[in-house]
């Protein structure tokens, strides 16, 4: 198994967990006794972070200035910054804490959670409340607070939070998390004794700030502690109820008897979600996408050098090979996909993928001059300019344009196709990704392919789609009316 081999409490090992340095005093079971106040004992794993998290350097100042911590869904992480974040108010006076999570209403939600917990606990009579909307805080007789904030960058100004934790941080893309990150830095840089958590389960491919950080602390950034639980490469069917102990670190008995979270509740998820979001939440991987259509290891296993899937050879003859493009409908990105047969198996291969538009039209007229003869594209949307604009410049070129309901039918074909694994495609990360990100829509009693509903950039599977119906089927009736809705 992977994980840590110096694991030794009771409980799952982590795949990655920052070793606790025992000649440094530690506030770890001061956030204990705290969190036995609330109502929520620390279960080992939520013990060792604070531990580790709270060690102070000799001038009082924390060891780690960024706590990064990933586990799986129903761990108890947030339980775990709700206990630290008022250790950190009662033991410091004057102290801010700042917390957030994916929006200012799910923060408030769980501020609210904690407003709770203080009531029903000996703190209460230390603690007021304050509900104004937008400021919502707690604030402690030691005049320290603890508040919520939205995840936004101006939330911050005009603070100095020694302390600030962001909750399901997969939420935020790159450029929502520097905004975050532009805020935080300015407002604790006078701060000697400041802290930033960051905790989430892992995201997907848009989560590229939490995942930045991680990848950091992997890599033994000298100021960030990691802390991660999660599905080790070696769990190769995450549906398994035998494995879910050997990395979900709340299927521990805690001081009631029994896990915080059950085999029979991880099996009612695996049950409702989409295998890409139950292997996120409950496997804490990272995922392409919230949910596929097209599983990735089914997707993955199709491309070329696999098994059953030798390296592609592309025809010369200009009439065996169909070039189709698609553009998405905000114009941010654009694919040219060529389809061939090679005996039963339907070859695909991305020519060309780049964000924007520019480079289409000239790599199509690449092909032409080279003497490639067969294009197509959806009717509709902006694959109809590059159309329109190659019919102006090419007179007479060969560009076939499906309907929606053709491309129904090849949606039907292609799924088909990956079932009985006779599709080979080039395992390209493009291909990849649209996979993952395809959703469709109805079309009649079937369902077709839709820009406006996937996750993200579909062209390069949109551009497959288009060229194997050519492939399969030639030229149309001209009397059709070709029209491809997005």
């Amino acid at each position: 198994m992977t994980g840590v081999d110096w694991w030794q409490l009771p409980g799952a090992a982590p795949l990655h967990a920052t070793r606790r340095t025992p000649e440094l005093r530690t506030e770890g079971a001061r956030v204990a006794i705290v969190a036995q106040a609330l109502g929520t004992p620390l279960m080992p794993w939520q013990r060792y972070v604070a531990d580790v998290a709270g060690e102070l350097n000799p001038d009082g100042s924390y060891r780690w200035p960024v706590v990064v911590v990933s586990v799986p869904r129903q761990s108890g992480k947030t339980t775990l910054m709700r206990a630290v974040g008022t250790d950190r108010a009662l033991s410091r006076d004057g102290t801010g804490v700042f917390y957030t999570a994916q929006t200012g209403k799910d923060a408030r939600e769980r501020w609210q959670d904690l407003v709770a917990a203080i009531k029903e606990s000996p703190l209460a009579p230390l603690a007021t409340v304050r509900r104004a909307a937008g400021s919502e805080r707690v604030v402690f007789a030691n005049g320290s607070m603890f508040r919520c904030f939205a995840p936004v960058a101006k939330s911050l100004h005009g603070y100095t939070p020694p302390l600030v934790m962001l909750d399901e941080a997969f939420a935020h893309d790159q450029r929502a998390g520097d905004d975050l990150m532009g805020a935080i830095g300015p407002a604790q840089v006078t701060i000697p004794h400041r802290q930033l958590w960051i905790v989430s389960t892992m995201g997907t491919a848009e989560s590229t700030f939490l995942h930045g950080w991680i990848d950091a602390g992997r890599a033994g950034a000298p100021d960030v502690a990691l802390f991660e639980w999660a599905a080790g490469p070696e769990v190769a069917d995450i549906y398994d109820p035998q494995v879910w102990p050997t990395f979900h670190p709340a299927m521990v008995p805690g001081p009631t008897g029994r896990p915080l979270v059950t085999a029979d509740a991880i099996a009612s998820e695996a049950a409702r979600l989409p295998r890409s979001e139950f292997e996120r939440a409950y496997g804490n991987r990272r995922t392409r996408t919230a949910s596929h259509l097209i599983p990735p290891e089914v997707w993955d296993a199709l491309g070329a050098g696999q098994p059953g899937h030798p390296e592609q050879s592309q025809p010369t003859d200009p009439q065996a090979v169909v070039f189709a493009w698609d553009v998405m409908e905000d114009r941010s990105a654009y694919a040219l996909v060529a389809t061939w047969h090679d005996g039963h198996q339907l070859q695909a291969k991305v020519a060309k993928s780049d964000r924007g538009t520019a480079g289409l039209t000239d790599a199509v007229l690449q092909l032409h001059a080279a003497g490639w003869r067969r294009f197509a594209a959806a009717e509709d949307g902006p694959a109809r300019e590059v159309t329109d604009e190659l019919r102006r410049l090419v007179p007479g070129i060969d560009i076939t344009t499906p309907n929606g309901r053709q491309l129904a039918d090849a949606w039907g074909f292609t799924m088909r196709r990956i079932t009985d694994r006779t599709l080979t495609h080039d395992g390209s990360e493009a291909f990849a990704t649209a996979a993952a990100n395809i959703a469709t829509r109805p079309v009649g009693d079937t369902s077709a392919p839709s820009r406006r509903n996937s996750a993200g950039d579909v062209t390069p599977m949109l551009g497959l789609l288009v060229s194997s119906w050519v492939l399969d089927h030639g030229i149309p009736d001209a009397g059709l009316q070709y029209r491809f809705a997005g």
